[in-house]
């Protein structure tokens, strides 16, 4: 008889009919212990032949494929379910269980608090389609997940999820994939929050580095926070800001009166030691 299982990190879950729920309150069949996930954040409705999905109005929403759902959908295998911070792979019960599968009482499976490092498992592959906005969760998941540690005060942890947006960000852009405006800038504000949290003036040189990578000026509103943070953390130029410098001089309209303004205000954060000839 057909049936379904549900892969959770390193554990492979038989679905029973009926309601599975998924959220962190103990009363439910899959626990996340996951500070981004509601108590009862989802339900999957499971039959025979087919399993119908619900978010059951949590906060965060639940992504299948990179799409938050609106509404009851019906899943199949291979579809990936984003909750929280956690990925959950829909498998049948048909195909050979995976050699670390892990059998649990009733089928409730309590998974520790994701640590950053582990972030490292999100898939940030857009793939082929023009159409895919795939990668905009994982920017934001990303800095929210960011935001709550430092709000926690987990500058660490904060600064590991720092590294990590701005190396999928370059990745990105390199690739020439699209970075919707919005997921841009709201990850250059949380670069602003984590250098101005841990005085580091690295985290500015990551800035500029983004900028280059996306071909983009900094504005003058921008400019007045690193030009502040660069006094208070001491920043004086980096490889990060080299590369901008030079992305900024090549690009179109580059020679106009104000653009000139504000690629000489960032230029004048160069210190001496990093300053290229040309500068």
């Amino acid at each position: 008889m057909p049936g379904f299982r549900l892969c959770h990190n390193d554990d492979e879950i038989e679905l029973p009919l009926g309601e599975f729920t998924i959220g962190r309150a103990t009363d439910c069949r899959l626990v996340l212990d996951d500070r981004l996930a509601s108590r009862r954040h989802a339900v999957l409705q499971v039959g025979h032949n087919r399993i119908v999905l619900m978010d059951l109005g949590s906060r965060n929403g639940v992504l299948v494929n990179g799409e938050r759902i609106t509404g009851p959908v019906e899943v199949r295998p291979g579809d990936r379910i984003v909750i929280g911070t956690q990925r959950l792979l829909l498998l049948d019960s048909e195909r050979p269980a995976r050699e670390r599968m892990q059998t649990r009482p009733e089928g409730i499976v309590r998974r520790p608090r994701v640590q950053p490092e582990q972030l490292d498992r999100i898939d940030d592959d857009s793939g082929s389609d023009s159409s895919s906005t795939t990668r905009a969760p994982v920017y934001e998941v990303l800095v929210v997940i960011g935001d709550r540690e430092l709000s926690l005060g987990r500058t660490q942890e904060a600064e590991m999820l720092a590294g990590r947006l701005r190396d999928v960000l370059v990745r990105a852009a390199d690739s020439r994939r699209v970075i919707g405006p919005d997921a841009f800038e709201s990850a250059v504000g949380y670069l602003l929050r984590v250098a101005e949290r841990t005085s580091t003036a690295r985290w500015l040189d990551a800035i500029f580095e983004l900028y280059a990578a996306m071909r983009i000026l900094v504005d003058a509103e921008k400019l007045d926070k690193l030009e502040a943070l660069s006094r208070a953390t001491g920043y004086d130029g980096g490889l990060g800001l080299v590369r901008y410098l030079d992305a900024a001089r090549q690009r179109p309209g580059s020679g106009a009166p104000a653009s000139l303004a504000l690629i000489d205000r960032a230029g004048a954060l160069m210190g001496t030691r990093t300053r290229s000839p040309n500068t």
